[in-house]
Order: structure tokens, then C-alpha cells, then sequence
């Protein structure tokens, strides 16, 4: 049922797949937020320290925002250090807010001009 949810969805769960060879090392999950214009990534690797998270998640800020997508975020439990340390590394910044849930952590990409909207539609079709 998690998948399929998918399927009538602009949201996105994609496969990670190493580039040179096609083995699946992980998924991700995209979800998009009109209200703030943003899209929530969530990555999930099974082969920890190698690189490949920060790769991947590079590799999926680059492109939703090259895609127009104005704003890229991300969030983890506290204790997830792997994830908070590949959002840090990826160029993202924590964000700090009244909102914030207590026990996570919030982190963004810079903001994208959103002049171009048909960019993120088509980005997220």
C-alpha cells in the first residue's frame, strides 16, 4: 500500500542506483509541500559510509532545484547522525524555528528563484 501510494500522488519514491554498474544501494522519497512551495527528500542507503548518501542526496538537491523547485528541505530524529551529517555536507542549513518538532532536526537547501513554477511542475509530474 506504501507504494502504491505513490501512483496518484505528486509525490515520488525513487530507486538509487549505483551509476557504473545499476545495483540498487537505496530509495528516496520526495514530498512535495504547496503550502511552503517546498519538496521533502527522504534517503535511505544500505551501505553506510561509503559516500553514496551524500552523493545521491547532492544529486537530488541539484536537480529539483534545477528543475525549479524552490525550496528543498529535509528533517531527522536527533539521534540519526548519518542523516544530519549528509544534509551538512550536501550544503544544507539547519533551520531553526518556533515549529520545529521537539527531538528533530529541519535542515534546507538555499532558495531557487520561483519565477519558473512549470520547471518544479514538470520536475514533480
Amino acid at each position: 500500500m506504501y507504494i502504491e501510494g505513490f501512483l496518484e500522488s505528486v509525490d515520488r519514491f525513487v530507486a538509487i542506483r549505483l551509476a557504473d554498474v545499476g545495483q540498487l544501494i537505496g530509495t528516496a522519497t520526495l514530498y512535495w509541500h504547496s503550502s511552503s512551495q517546498s519538496v521533502d527528500i527522504g534517503i535511505l542507503i544500505g551501505h553506510p559510509r561509503c559516500g553514496y548518501g551524500t552523493e545521491a542526496f547532492i544529486g537530488l538537491i541539484t536537480g529539483l532545484l534545477s528543475a525549479g523547485v524552490p525550496r528543498v528541505t529535509a528533517g531527522t530524529v536527533i539521534e540519526n547522525g548519518p542523516m544530519i551529517a549528509v544534509a551538512l555536507r550536501s550544503g544544507m542549513r539547519e533551520v531553526h524555528s518556533e515549529d520545529n518538532a521537539p527531538g528533530y532536526r529541519f535542515f534546507a537547501a538555499p532558495w531557487q528563484d520561483d519565477s519558473d513554477r512549470g520547471k518544479r511542475d514538470a520536475a514533480m509530474g
